[in-house]
């Protein structure tokens, strides 16, 4: 399923084996490898491939996979969320705030706010599982 998973996905962006080697910094031969269907990457690698190709994990492997591989998903910043997106900053500031985006909340500390985004919640998100 990653292989060709991967496979359609750079095809339909145009990108080569040589542009996701760069991109990545992986080596050609894992990536040969990871496309030919015969080595699955680490998670990591796979974070990074998703990184690269700017796709939710999930469009690489399905959520069950993810758990089974047990993913470190990093934090996602603000500014990453408004990216991925396509949205401005203060549009994820204040869905975060008012409650309403389901992959995170805001709390209010003294005066100032206080963001967190769930990096599994974020990629089901993306991928339109919630």
């Amino acid at each position: 399923m990653f292989a060709k998973n991967l496979t359609t996905i750079m095809e339909n962006k145009g990108f080569t084996q040589k542009d996701l080697r760069l991109l990545t910094g992986l080596k050609a031969s894992a990536i040969s490898q990871y496309v030919g269907g015969h080595n699955m990457p680490h998670p990591d690698k796979i974070e990074a491939i998703a990184k690269a190709l700017d796709v939710p994990i999930t469009a690489l492997v399905d959520a069950a996979e993810v758990k089974k591989r047990e993913f470190v998903l990093k934090k996602i910043t603000i500014s990453e969320a408004a990216r991925r997106l396509g949205k401005s900053l203060d549009f994820v500031r204040a869905a975060l705030e008012q409650g309403t985006a389901p992959f995170g909340f805001a709390a209010k500390v003294g005066d100032a706010w206080s963001y967190h985004i769930s990096p599994g919640k974020f990629e089901a998100y993306l991928s339109g599982e919630i």
